[in-house]
C-alpha cells in the first residue's frame, strides 16, 4: 500500500506517493498561473486548481496501482486563500491568495473596532490584509451578491476534501491561517464570526493534522482510479507540514524553506502569546505535532521574484534557470533588491 500527499501551492499542485517506509514511489505536478484582475489582486481559479489536483491523483494512482495501491490521501495547502461556495458546492468566485492586498483597509477598520490584542489572543495572528478574515470582509463589501449566496467558506485543503468526500475537513495548522480560528480552544471563533457576519458552520470541520476524515466518494474514487475505501486524512498549512516532513518534529527545531514564499518555521513546545511576538507580527498557531505550536517568519517575495527577473529582464519565457546560473559571476555584486514586489511578511506587514 502507499500514501498519497497533495501539495496545493500558488503556482502548481504537486503530488507524491510514498511507501510505508518513506520511499517515494512516484510524483506528478500540474502548473497554473495566478490572475491579476485589478491592482493589488492575486487570484487563482479554484476549479482549475481542483482539476489539477484530480489529475495528479489520477496519475499517481495509476503509477502505483499494480505495486502499491493508494490507501489514504492527505493535503498540504498554501495558507489564507479560500473559496466561497454556494449551497450546491459551486464556486462563486476565484480564491484570493496570500499576495492579494485588496483587503488592507478592511482589516484595519475591523481591527480598530474589534481590538488588535484581543484578535491576537484568540487567533495567534496579528492583522494583515493577507489573511482570510480581511478577504472575507472585502468580499462582503465589494461583492455582496457573492457574500449573500455563500454557504461554505473553504480553504484549498478543505475544498479538495469536499470535492473528494463530500465533506470539508481542515487541519488545525491551516485553520489558524484564516484568523477566524481560536488556536487555543481549537474551534471557529463565534465572536469573530459574529463580528464579520458569517456562521461558524460555514467553515470546514477542523481536526488535528493526521486525523482520518472520511472515505473518498465511490464515484470519485472510480474516476480517479482509486479503491473504494481510500480515506482523506487532514494535513494543514504547507509551511507547517513541510517543517514536519523535513524533520522539525519537536520544540527547538526549525525549518528554512525557499519557494514562492521564503520562510522559517520554528517549533514551539506550547502556545506563546507575548507583546514582543505581537509587535513583531510573529504568529503562534498549531504545528503538525499534536500539542505543539509553531511560528513563521517569511517573505512573500521568494522565488516569484526570480520568475519576474527571468520574464521581464532576461525575457526567457522557457525559464531556463540552468542557463541563468551558468551566466552568474562567482563574486557577489553590490546590487540589492528590497523584497517588496509583493506584500511583506514579519516584522513590518
Amino acid at each position: 500500500m502507499s500514501y498519497l500527499g497533495i501539495d496545493i501551492g500558488s503556482s502548481q499542485v504537486k503530488a507524491a506517493a510514498f511507501a510505508p517506509d518513506g520511499e517515494c514511489l512516484c510524483t506528478a505536478y500540474y502548473k497554473y498561473e495566478y490572475q491579476i484582475p485589478e491592482a493589488n489582486a492575486m487570484e487563482l481559479d479554484s476549479d482549475e486548481v481542483c482539476r489539477g489536483a484530480f489529475e495528479c491523483i489520477r496519475e499517481c494512482a495509476a503509477k502505483v496501482a499494480q505495486v502499491s495501491p493508494v490507501r489514504a490521501i492527505a493535503c498540504s495547502s498554501q495558507g489564507e486563500a479560500f473559496t466561497c461556495l454556494d449551497a450546491d458546492g459551486k464556486a462563486l468566485c476565484n480564491a484570493m491568495i496570500s499576495g492579494d492586498s485588496r483587503a488592507t483597509a478592511d482589516i484595519a477598520e475591523f481591527t480598530e473596532k474589534f481590538g488588535r490584542e484581543k484578535l491576537y489572543r484568540i487567533t495567534g495572528h496579528t492583522p494583515s490584509g493577507m489573511f482570510s478574515l480581511g478577504k472575507i470582509l472585502w468580499i462582503k463589501k465589494n461583492k455582496p451578491e457573492v457574500f449573500a449566496a455563500t454557504a461554505h467558506i473553504f480553504c484549498f485543503e478543505d475544498l479538495l476534501s469536499y470535492r473528494l468526500t463530500g465533506r470539508g475537513f481542515i487541519g488545525y495548522p491551516l485553520a489558524g491561517r484564516t484568523m477566524m480560528f481560536d488556536v487555543v480552544r481549537h474551534r471557529w471563533s463565534d465572536e469573530i464570526c459574529e463580528a464579520v457576519g458569517v456562521k461558524s458552520s460555514m467553515f470546514a470541520e477542523a481536526l488535528p493534522s493526521g486525523t482520518r476524515g472520511a472515505e473518498i466518494k465511490i464515484e470519485v474514487a472510480a474516476e480517479l482510479g482509486l479503491a473504494k475505501d481510500v480515506c482523506f486524512v487532514t494535513g494543514g498549512h504547507d509551511q507547517i507540514i513541510g517543517a514536519f516532513g523535513c524533520g522539525a518534529h519537536e520544540a527547538g527545531m526549525a525549518m528554512y524553506a525557499a519557494g514562492s514564499v521564503e520562510c522559517a518555521v520554528p517549533i514551539l513546545g506550547k502556545a506563546e502569546f507575548t507583546t514582543e511576538l505581537m509587535e513583531s507580527n510573529l504568529c503562534t498557531y498549531d504545528s503538525a505535532i499534536n500539542g505543539c505550536y509553531a511560528s513563521v517568519g517569511y517573505s512573500l517575495t521568494g522565488s516569484n521574484l526570480v520568475e519576474y527577473f527571468m520574464r521581464e529582464i532576461v525575457r526567457d519565457e522557457a525559464r531556463d534557470y540552468g542557463k541563468l546560473l551558468d551566466a552568474m559571476p562567482d563574486e557577489v555584486t553590490d546590487l540589492y533588491v528590497l523584497p517588496y514586489f509583493t506584500p511583506s511578511g514579519p516584522p513590518y506587514f
